[in-house]
C-alpha cells in the first residue's frame, strides 16, 4: 500500500473514532502538512466540518 493511501486509512480511521478532531491534529499523527490532511479529510473522504465534528458529505436515510 503506497503512503498516499495508508495516511487516508489511517486519518478516516482517527476521525470515526474522534469526530471533533481537528485538520492540524490529522496532520500532526500523520506527519504531512496542513494542506494534505485537509485535501485527504475534504477531497479524499468527502468529510465536511458541522459545528466541529467532521461528518461524510451524504447524510444517511438514518441522519436525515
Amino acid at each position: 500500500m503506497c503512503s498516499a493511501a495508508n495516511n487516508i486509512e489511517h486519518a478516516s480511521d482517527m476521525l470515526l473514532v474522534i469526530r471533533c478532531m481537528t485538520i492540524d491534529v490529522v496532520a500532526a499523527h500523520l506527519h504531512i502538512g496542513h494542506g494534505s490532511a485537509h485535501e485527504i479529510i475534504h477531497d479524499n473522504l468527502d468529510f465536511c466540518t458541522v459545528c466541529a465534528p467532521h461528518v461524510p458529505k451524504q447524510l444517511t436515510e438514518d441522519c436525515e
